[in-house]
């Protein structure tokens, strides 16, 4: 009893959560053919990405992003008996949010990836309204074709660039704001500052406004270079 209720005057106090993943995200081989992710069974480029689809014999599917060297970057990982099982360690780690805010009844995702968060959500919190912003289109076909995420009464999935999507005051307020869209883009060479506006004390501003007064935000911050 004392743990929860030290818990719980933390969660009163805290306004961010922060899980840091210290683990460069997994890369495969250069090798385009054979990887630990198994065979490719898609293959597409956006104006933002290469994005690859890889599946295991025993049924793991990964949307990957590959580099302009052809290296691999997990983003999302599905298993195909069991959905809404998290794959990856920091989105477990991300969801350390519930301590701090039991009740999730808005949340939004900021960056949807193959949809691993949406799907856990959906199990485990089923009241949760949850939006996703997503700025590539082709990201959010992917996730519908092979991840099996699309909009439905429970998830809308907004494909803007978040810097702008802040902007715009008619949005939220949210019991928490995952933000898991800090990978650099890997074919338009412009992409990056895209991605960097994220980081910006501005733009935490504009999160905090859009945050409920007992509302956190968790972040996936991925150490990549100093």
């Amino acid at each position: 009893m004392a743990l929860l209720k030290n818990l719980a005057v933390i969660g009163s106090v805290l306004l961010v959560l922060v899980a840091v993943v210290v683990v460069l995200p997994k890369r495969g081989p250069v090798n385009r053919k054979f990887s630990d992710f198994g065979k490719i069974i898609h293959e597409v480029d956006s104006e933002y990405s290469r994005i690859r689809v890889r599946e295991t014999d025993d049924g793991i599917r990964t949307l990957i992003f590959v580099d302009e060297d052809g290296r691999e970057s997990r983003q999302s990982a599905l298993d195909i008996h069991r959905p809404h099982e998290l794959q990856l360690e920091y989105t477990k780690n991300i969801f350390a949010s519930f301590l701090f805010q039991p009740r999730q009844g808005k949340v939004l995702i900021v960056g949807l990836g193959g949809g691993g968060m949406v799907r856990f959500l959906h199990h485990v919190s089923p009241e949760t309204e949850i939006e996703a912003v997503e700025i590539d289109p082709v990201v959010v076909d992917v996730a519908g074709k092979f991840f099996g995420t699309g909009e439905n009464d429970r998830l809308t999935i907004h494909v803007e660039d978040a810097f702008r999507f802040f902007g715009d005051a008619s949005h939220g307020p949210y019991d928490v704001i995952y933000m898991d869209a800090f990978l650099k883009p890997t074919v338009n060479a412009d992409a990056p500052q895209l991605a960097q506006r994220l980081k910006t004390a501005d733009f935490l501003r504009e999160i905090r406004a859009r945050l409920e007064p007992d509302g956190i935000l968790a972040l996936n911050l991925i150490e990549s270079d100093e």
